[in-house]
């Protein structure tokens, strides 16, 4: 798990193998499973949390999942030590790597992405399953593209041909 805290939103990346048991389609079974995040944030980060979360969840079938958590302040609301309600919406769509430089794609991963351009940058689209050494590359030459900005980005991309890489 890897946490980013940026003001009122945390970002929580959990990778594929993190969440194998969690059933995105029960919204009961997912709610009790970022009460136990929201434990593990409090207990390692020492994040004060309580009141009412909007929580965006990011699927991803090739990564995992990127929550973000924002707290929404409510004036007529008192909640509680420990009191914890959240809202929860979950967008499933693919994730893009942003490229800086096309030769760090490794060799043995060309048949298994796809390499789009939009306006002068390059993404790395996954289409089949990457080990988790071969996911690792890729994310540390790459930044991790998400949510709305992936989807815009999708609708006006160019395919590259990568036997030229």
């Amino acid at each position: 798990m890897k946490v980013i805290i940026n003001q009122n939103i945390i970002k929580v990346f959990l990778r594929k193998n993190e969440i194998k048991a969690i059933d995105s389609q029960s919204k009961e079974n997912l709610e009790k499973y970022f009460r136990k995040i929201i434990i593990t944030l409090k207990e390692i980060y020492n994040i004060e949390m309580i009141g009412y979360y909007n929580i965006n969840v990011y699927l991803d079938k090739y990564y995992g999942t990127i929550l973000e958590i924002e707290k929404e302040f409510l004036d007529y609301f008192e909640y509680t030590e420990n009191q914890i309600d959240m809202r929860i919406k979950i967008e499933e769509s693919s994730f893009l790597y942003q490229m800086v430089d096309l030769l760090d794609i490794n060799e043995l991963i060309k048949d298994k992405i796809q390499v789009i351009n939009n306006n002068n940058n390059s993404y790395i689209k996954i289409k089949e399953q990457l080990s988790d050494l071969e996911l690792g590359k890729l994310l540390e030459f790459s930044s991790l593209i998400y949510g709305k900005e992936a989807i815009d980005i999708m609708k006006n991309c160019k395919i590259i041909d990568i036997l030229y890489l």
